[in-house]
């Protein structure tokens, strides 16, 4: 990969006790301060964007979901949780994520009009990361992306807010400065961009929510 090729950011993001009462888009499911902030951040940073969903695995952002209560330390689940968990382990939900991060590896590399993968910021607590941890690594050497883990150099949920905010505001100066020098090549790109089909941009109730992949993952330009 050539230092001046662009790539992808994708992000991942970790979902929340906290939810709405009824089905929604997953992306509006989550109503913590906290989790709207990392919204914040992988939708103003990040190419794309998904949530890591402790019931359901990689989660489209506009992928109509269920309110839930399982978290990954509630793994393995018993017979009653596992009629409504897509996974009975936490073996199995990493596994899943891992497979579906692949996947986006090699749908990027197809599309002509996309750019490589570059790197992978995963914003989720320590529960969530650690299983994950050893096969996104894997993959990472494997297909010459990065994987970044910021809230590993964090001491708290407001030490993490500051680091998200600082993101948010350096990416926005950036793409002001962008966008005041191109804005008829910005313009282009968006148009390419948002030209990708979604295929779950039209999911309803009763289809369940959409595991992320290339469609799946919502692209910031797209305006899914």
């Amino acid at each position: 990969m050539s230092q001046t090729e662009r790539t992808e950011t994708t992000v991942l993001v970790g979902c929340g006790a906290e939810k709405q009462n009824s089905p929604t888009p997953a992306r509006d499911l989550y109503t913590s301060s906290y989790f709207q902030k990392k919204r914040e951040y992988a939708e103003t940073v990040g190419d794309s964007w998904a949530i890591l969903s402790a019931l359901y695995g990689s989660l489209a952002p506009q992928s109509r979901t269920r309110p839930y209560d399982v978290t990954i330390s509630d793994y393995p689940l018993d017979v009653d949780e596992r009629d409504r968990a897509e996974y009975a382990t936490v073996e199995e939900w990493a596994e899943s994520i891992l497979e579906g991060v692949e996947n986006r590896v090699h749908n990027l590399d197809r599309w002509d009009d996309r750019d490589p993968l570059g790197r992978i910021v995963i914003l989720a607590g320590q529960k969530y990361v650690e299983p994950l941890r050893e096969g996104l690594d894997a993959l990472a050497d494997e297909h010459g992306f990065e994987v970044v883990y910021p809230f590993d150099d964090t001491s708290g949920i407001g030490d993490q807010i500051g680091w998200l905010t600082e993101g948010i505001e350096a990416a926005e100066d950036r793409d002001t400065g962008v966008s005041a020098g191109s804005e008829a090549d910005t313009g282009d790109v968006e148009a390419d961009r948002g030209a990708i089909p979604n295929e779950d941009a039209n999911a309803t109730e009763n289809s369940g929510p959409a595991q992320a992949d290339l469609g799946g993952f919502a692209n910031r330009d797209s305006g899914a």
